[in-house]
């Protein structure tokens, strides 16, 4: 989808609005990072600053095992590349070329997406493929997006009930297939019966609900694993585990005195 709007849409403004787009975004990050509407409340923070962290946070358990798990046998250099970095560049191209055909036909076309947005959010990308006025084949790309979008939501419910039974099982990497299928439905049902009851606002509260008592099980994740990094740190060569360095303390006897070592020819002389 990304190489058909790069070829079908304004090429050269999707170009130059992607990369435009990046450097906003470096040159304010850190400002925005720490920015808390302290002057005025506009709902920007709470509906998706704090939305946001508490979605992430809800999803981490989830994520976290998932990537884990395959990850498994590779650097931390790897790790940080393929989960932070990687996905970071690729969601700025994507952003900027699904955002920059949208901007140019707002601009410079027909006009009509900001409409769609005002009349629902999830219309948008389809709008935005209708303003291209590709005919039959912009059909056809509208159909391939269906198609990815539920690729999407089935993978990502997938990983969550195979966690959730990895969990329940004691850590069993391959539970029982009738037991996802279960949690599957489950999660399914609970979602139709939260957008149902209140639309999307009550399943955000529900996901920020969810996430804030789990923020403190992930401070507590976070100790373990600075823990595990300095027992980590004292590997004999890159590459190899080794036990960590017993404590000064630890050899000392009952009476709190310090043993002094012996070579074996001498541990084994009558005295």
């Amino acid at each position: 989808m990304v190489v058909f709007l790069l070829l079908f849409g304004p090429t050269q403004y999707l170009i130059a609005i992607t990369i435009e787009s990046a450097g906003d975004y470096i040159q304010n990050l850190m400002g925005m990072t720490f920015h808390t509407n302290a002057t005025r409340d506009d709902g920007w923070q709470a509906e998706w600053t704090v939305f946001f962290w508490g979605w992430w946070l809800a999803w981490s358990p989830f994520v976290g095992m998932f990537i884990a798990r395959v990850s498994r046998g590779r650097t931390f250099r790897e790790f940080v590349m393929g989960v932070l970095l990687v996905p970071t560049v690729i969601t700025v191209v994507w952003i900027g070329l699904f955002g920059g055909t949208a901007l140019y036909h707002e601009l410079f076309g027909a006009g009509g997406i900001v409409a769609a947005v005002d009349r629902d959010v999830a219309t948008a990308l389809f709008a935005t493929i209708e303003a291209m006025g590709l005919g039959v084949a912009g059909q056809a790309v509208s159909l391939a997006l269906v198609v990815l979008i539920a690729t999407y939501l089935i993978t990502s419910a997938n990983a969550g009930t195979l966690v959730i039974n990895t969990i329940l099982s004691g850590g069993d990497p391959e539970p029982p297939t009738f037991h996802r299928i279960l949690w599957g439905a489950v999660l399914g049902l609970l979602t139709a019966v939260l957008l149902l009851a209140g639309g999307l606002e009550t399943l955000q509260a529900a996901v920020i609900m969810a996430a804030l008592p789990f923020s403190v099980v992930i401070m507590l994740m976070i100790a373990g694993l600075l823990k595990a990094l300095h027992r980590e740190r004292y590997a004999a060569r890159t590459g190899e585990r080794a036990e960590a360095p017993r404590e000064p303390w630890a050899d000392l006897d009952d009476a709190g005195v310090q043993p002094v070592p012996v070579s074996d020819d001498e541990a084994h002389k009558p005295h």
